[in-house]
């Protein structure tokens, strides 16, 4: 579809779209404002028919007020025989139609009726009383009207009778002043037949009906406004509702003189009012409709002279620049708007594009060159075949030029065994275009030689097919080389393993001839104490101290030894810690007095007890005790012991030893757990020692599955702390004399 034709349609579907809104909204507001208005206006009818029936009753209140107080009614109820005359005098049957009564009663205090007549107005004939109010003594009679008090108030309302509802007035029989005691009860009554409802709707002008609502055949909107008018909860006054297209009804209830809804009064009126909203509503949409269609044709000419004809022409000329086949065209727009802006964006466009083409053409150059002089196998596949293979790798599948690899399958060149899982590779790379990371495989050259080869592959699209890259280089002389590294690290290993059961055989035979010297030295120098010879005291003592440091030196290489073996058992068992913590204070306070250091333990409460090698966990803390006496000199020591459980559940105690001594430099701490390496050169000088006692003590902590850790500061002291589990399972075996244990970071943990 064209851009012209898009224009006009979403021009035509928007103002259609806007006028049916529009139309919807108006429709809903105006004509919900015209039926307001029009039930607002009914109300007012029926409130003025309402009006009319109150007036119609105040003026039958009055009449029968000016008959009730008035002497000569008076005088005829003292005497009723002796004043006959009164009634023919006063209640003609003139008298009742030129005031439209239906019922005229006389009832004395007793409650007997004196003079009682009905007349039909419409026949101008007397008719029977109703036997309602034949006798006020019976049950149903309408008691409540009699007034026989002067001080009671007049009643007057509507009465539903037999024959139909009618309007009552009954006021107590007193004199022309008012003055009592009264004399009985007068009732006047007037008919509300359908000739009187007529008159009715001619002095209203509205057509008015009554119905009773006990009526049984009530009329459907009766029935309808007889549910709402009597909702106890939200009961209108006046309930409206349309007839039909042509009238619209207003309803109210007319109560009783005891205030009882007995009556159900209907106002109708033309619906001129929605009539109007109508024709309103019809002219509004007419006129939106006219100004939809002028605007529609003066924005779509707009858009033709200033947009659409130039989008034209510019498309027009990009199709003549594109058929060319070349970017060296240009288009040509006129003016200084959006459009123009676009020609000249378009016109940069094709100036880079030119440009980028020519930089492709010379990158596609040197690609190429780069791939002919790349010593490593360059190849496309495609369509289950080769399609471009680069001279390096012709040669190294045995062909003297690409010409004769192009168009054969690569699984050709993969050795037998490892075919089912290259298919599967390709596939995989086909289905989920994802690289193939490099991998090492096995190629059969043409001439059958088998090489190694690391292969790795990309997928991507070569002429408008889905290919797969393929890079490989000649690792052949690596793996040769692998493999000889492979074997020396194996002769290394086994020259390792049989060094250290050396150290541990010769260890050993040194540790036994050692002690019968110490024994020895120690017995000749008791023996010097109670011959006093003072003068060789001395020099056996330095044989004693000398046989020592060297068991002690041979100890520990044994203890290295066996444990590269793996021949260092562990004897587990369950301790005290508090019990062990104090042998080997015991052990080392002579060491840590020696240079007057003073010593503080800080052991927890409930450390408790654990189940290890206690042999093993008394050497280290021995070995860092001894080594902080040693390196502290008038400073202070700190033992401290906790128990916590990590973050995996295992309950650990950790043990750290503090010191203000010399302190350790950051450089020195990378290697301060190796075997046979002190800190600084001159330690050994000053203090002593073999360098041996931390790295026995770190890997007899990876033994018993923990580890050691140090944090110290030059001047200020050092700080080792060591973690290990409370209860510590079968020893694991050692592989090349260490611990199965990860871990060499020697930060603070």
């Amino acid at each position: 579809m064209t851009l012209r034709r898009k224009t006009l349609l979403s021009l035509g579907v928007a103002m259609v779209g806007l006028v049916a809104l529009l139309y919807v909204a108006l429709h809903v507001i105006l004509l919900r404002s015209f039926t307001q208005l029009e039930a607002r206006y009914m109300d007012r009818h029926v409130e003025r028919a309402r009006s009319t029936l109150n007036n119609d009753l105040t003026s039958l209140n009055r009449i029968t007020h000016d008959y009730a107080a008035w002497d000569d009614t008076y005088a005829f109820m003292a005497s009723p025989d002796v004043n006959a005359d009164y009634i023919t005098a006063n209640y003609v049957d003139e008298m009742l139609i030129s005031n439209r009564l239906c019922l005229i009663l006389l009832v004395d205090p007793s409650g007997d009726v004196v003079f009682g007549k009905a007349f039909d107005v419409l026949t101008e004939q007397s008719m029977p009383v109703p036997p309602s109010f034949q006798d006020f003594d019976r049950p149903t009679a309408p008691a409540f009207l009699l007034k026989h008090s002067a001080a009671a108030e007049p009643a007057n309302g509507f009465m539903l009778l037999p024959d139909g509802p009618m309007l009552i007035a009954a006021r107590p029989i007193l004199t022309s002043t008012d003055a009592g005691p009264p004399r009985g009860t007068l009732i006047m009554g007037r008919s509300l037949s359908a000739p009187e409802v007529a008159r009715l709707s001619d002095i209203t002008h509205i057509p008015l009906t009554i119905l009773p609502l006990d009526t049984d055949a009530l009329p459907t909107d009766f029935q309808q406004a007889q549910t709402a008018l009597l909702d106890l909860v939200n009961a209108p006054a006046v309930f409206v509702q349309p007839l039909n297209d042509r009238l619209i009804a207003g309803y109210t209830l007319l109560e009783n003189i005891q205030g009882e809804p007995i009556l159900l009064l209907r106002a109708e009126h033309e619906r001129d009012i929605a009539a109007q909203g109508v024709v309103t509503l019809r002219y509004l949409l007419f006129s939106l409709l006219a100004i939809s269609l002028v605007f529609g044709l003066v924005t779509v000419g707009v858009l033709e002279q200033s947009v659409l004809s130039r989008l034209i022409r510019l498309n027009r000329g990009v199709n003549q620049i594109a058929a060319g086949g070349t970017p060296s065209g240009r288009v040509t727009i006129p003016g200084a708007d959006e459009i123009a802006g676009l020609g000249t964006s378009i016109n940069g466009m094709l100036t880079m594009l030119e440009h980028s083409q020519q930089q492709l053409r010379a990158s596609e150059a040197r690609y190429r060159q780069l791939v002919e002089l790349d010593p490593n196998l360059i190849a496309i596949h495609s369509n289950e075949h080769l399609v471009f293979i680069n001279p390096a790798g012709a040669h190294l599948l045995g062909a003297q030029r690409p010409e004769e690899l192009i168009g054969r399958p690569i699984m050709d060149f993969v050795h037998p065994d490892s075919r089912p899982l290259v298919a599967e590779r390709l596939q995989h790379m086909y289905a989920t275009q994802t690289e193939l990371a490099p991998i090492a495989e096995q190629f059969v050259r043409l001439d059958g030689t088998v090489i190694d080869v690391e292969v790795s592959g990309m997928p991507f699209t070569y002429e408008n097919r889905p290919a797969v890259q393929v890079i490989a280089r000649d690792i052949t002389a690596w793996k040769q080389a692998e493999a000889s590294l492979h074997w020396a690290k194996e002769a290394a290993e086994s020259a390792n393993r049989a060094k250290s059961m050396f150290l541990a055989n010769m260890t050993h035979e040194l540790r036994t001839p050692l002690t019968t010297i110490i024994g020895y030295s120690e017995l000749l120098r008791s023996e010097a104490h109670e011959m006093e010879y003072a003068d060789i005291i001395h020099d056996v003592e330095r044989i004693r101290l000398a046989g020592t440091h060297l068991l002690s030196l041979i100890s520990d290489i044994l203890d290295l030894s066996k444990i590269e073996a793996g021949k260092l058992p562990l004897t587990l068992e369950t301790f005290s810690v508090a019990t062990l913590i104090d042998e080997v204070v015991t052990t080392t306070r002579p060491l840590i007095d020696k240079n007057a250091n003073t010593l503080q333990l800080a052991v927890d409460d409930g450390v408790g007890s654990m189940h290890s090698d206690p042999v093993k966990l008394r050497q280290i803390l021995l070995n860092l005790l001894s080594n902080a006496g040693k390196f502290t000199e008038q400073g202070t020591i700190t033992l401290a012991v906790t128990r916590d459980t990590d973050d995996t559940g295992i309950d650990r105690l950790h043990f750290q030893v503090s010191d203000t001594g010399v302190g350790i430099a950051p450089e020195q701490l990378k290697q301060l757990f190796e075997d046979f390496v002190q800190g600084d050169p001159t330690i050994n000088r000053k203090y002593g020692g073999t360098g041996l006692g931390l790295a026995l003590s770190r890997r007899l902590c990876r033994l018993l599955g923990g580890e050691i850790s140090v944090m110290s500061q030059v001047g200020a002291g050092s700080t080792f702390a060591v973690s290990l589990p409370a209860e510590v399972a079968a020893s694991e075996p050692l592989v090349n004399g260490a611990a199965t244990h990860a871990g060499e970071d020697l930060a603070w943990p």
